[in-house]
């Protein structure tokens, strides 16, 4: 049985549902240059996996991380704190 390739490039769509965040941000983010080796095809882009993989570790490395996972770090940053206080 032949294996499936692995999928290297993203749409923007599937971007979005990874970080838990607008379409219109990821492209936006693609206009800043944030994904340098972002294509455009046809109507969409496509960024390569790797350039993800980047971005999620700078913006958290930085502090600012983006979409659910910001709110997963500041949920666990409050329960650590909560318990703390006591």
């Amino acid at each position: 049985m032949p294996r499936r390739p692995v999928r290297d490039w993203l749409l923007v769509p599937e971007i979005a549902a990874y970080f838990h965040i607008k379409p219109q941000q990821i492209r936006a983010f693609i206009l800043q240059n944030k994904f340098p080796h972002a294509e455009k095809v046809g109507k969409s882009w496509s960024v390569p996996l790797l350039d993800i993989k980047r971005f999620e570790a700078e913006r958290i490395k930085i502090g600012r991380p983006v979409g659910m996972i910001s709110r997963r770090i500041k949920a666990k940053k409050e329960a650590k704190d909560g318990d703390s206080k006591y």
